[in-house]
């Protein structure tokens, strides 16, 4: 009798721990489910908690771990080797200067880093942007203040950066000169004020310039919510232009400036083409229809009148149903806009892209890779930040026809990307990584 009760004993041990097993495997993922939903810098808590794993054993483990601490996957043809890698985490947007040093601004909290020769292992903290401008850091992700580009050119460092009044929203242009360390940042031009605060992510903001202009993109504010066509939105009351959905074009003195095209929805990816002398524009579409162009002076790209994307599902992304919950694609988002002859499916009547996808892959920033570049197989292609996909797609032009799109897998959404002189892909990337990779076929002098 005693041997039973024994058994029954360990028997009923060993169901109670699977049991507490399986219960306690049931509640990390119930609460990793949730914890899923809630952001910290932009990163939820399940891969922020990884990364702080990740860094306790790259602190303290074995060389070769803190060497390649982090694993591109690359693409069936590329594989990826770490150069440096910035010990800091935070959603960067990056810059290099004429002599290849790295300026990374963290775009929530305005903290501006200096990286010489553009070495990540050796950051040097300048100043703080917003402290400077007298904003206070929001405690919200993605609210403003928020940083959307930062661009070296004309011996000044450019940013953009969305500004919140307790009435409106509005995007804001400022630039530091060489003595980085001292100087007040200078203000250049404000967009109109938006009382519409469901744009935050609508402003654009993307830099670019060659050596003869300085260009700067301005999302559109989302028509659907803020009304179309936009009327009595002027530059200080002063000039009645819409500057919304266009790319603007400044002198280099910045004391003046014109709308250089206009159509587009939301660029996050501006870039010109020294070699071919073309300015290459990425946006997001609506629902799918994200759009590579190559921008004319004078050209109108379509947006909103024409889209090879189609209206977004009930709800999304604003939270509020959609104006016109329509199934058929080719009627709009908004009954408004309808009215003024507004489809998606084509592009018919304005210019069209160089390239589109669908569905959506969250455009980013482009570069097209300099013919001298040190990477020899990618001369002349140009790459674009798949947000949403996590990935570089690498597209081959031959004249204005792109016959290969490569996807090379990063696995984490690119906030911004540089290829910088010497061949390096400097990434910035929304888990906080700021890291400095390169191929193993490029040939540096």
């Amino acid at each position: 009798m005693q041997k039973r009760r024994s058994a029954n004993k360990k028997l009923y041990l060993i169901y109670r721990n699977y049991f507490l097993l399986i219960l306690l495997f049931f509640l990390f993922f119930i609460l990793g489910a949730f914890s899923s939903l809630i952001e910290h810098k932009g990163v939820s808590y399940v891969p922020r908690a990884i990364y702080k794993v990740q860094n306790f054993f790259l602190q303290n483990g074995p060389p070769e771990l803190k060497k390649y601490s982090f694993i591109v996957r690359g693409s069936s043809r590329y594989e990826f080797k770490l150069d440096s890698q910035f010990k800091n985490l935070g959603q960067f947007q990056i810059a290099v200067d004429s002599k290849s040093n790295l300026y990374a601004l963290e775009r929530q909290t305005g903290e501006l880093w200096y990286f010489e020769d553009s070495n990540l292992s050796k950051g040097k903290l300048i100043r703080n942007i917003y402290q400077d401008m007298t904003l206070t850091a929001s405690q919200h992700i993605n609210s403003p203040p928020l940083a959307m580009d930062l661009h070296w050119a004309f011996n000044k460092l450019f940013l953009s950066v969305v500004v919140e009044t307790k009435k409106c929203q509005y995007l804001s242009l400022i630039y530091l000169t060489t003595t980085l360390q001292e100087n007040t940042p200078e203000k250049f031009f404000d967009t109109p004020c938006v009382n519409d605060f469901q744009n935050t992510i609508m402003w654009g903001g993307r830099f670019t310039s060659n050596t003869e202009k300085l260009f700067i993109s301005i999302g559109e504010q989302r028509f659907d919510r803020s009304g179309f066509p936009k009327v009595n939105l002027s530059i200080n009351n002063k000039l009645p232009i819409n500057v919304f959905g266009t790319t603007l074009e400044f002198d280099p003195t910045l004391k003046s400036w014109e709308v250089y095209a206009t159509g587009m929805r939301n660029a996050q990816g501006l870039f010109w083409d020294f070699d071919n002398k073309l300015l290459f524009e990425a946006e997001h579409g609506p629902s799918g229809g994200d759009e590579v162009n190559i921008l004319e002076k004078g050209k109108n790209y379509g947006w909103p009148m024409e889209t090879y994307g189609k209206p977004y599902n009930t709800k999304f992304p604003s939270g509020k149903a959609e104006l016109n919950d329509a199934k058929d694609p080719r009627i709009w988002v908004d009954n408004e806009l309808a009215k003024f002859g507004a489809k998606s499916g084509d592009h018919q009547k304005f210019s069209k892209p160089l390239f589109s996808w669908i569905p959506g892959v969250g455009a980013g920033n482009l570069v097209r890779v300099s013919q001298e570049s040190p990477l020899i197989d990618w001369r002349g292609d140009l790459l674009v930040a798949h947000m949403s996909g996590q990935a570089l797609h690498r597209l081959k032009l031959y004249g204005d026809k792109v016959v290969l799109d490569e996807k090379i897998t990063v696995n984490e959404r690119i906030r911004d990307f540089i290829v910088d002189d010497k061949g390096f892909i400097i990434l910035a990337l929304d888990s906080g990584n700021l890291i400095k990779l390169s191929t193993y076929d490029s040939v540096r002098k």
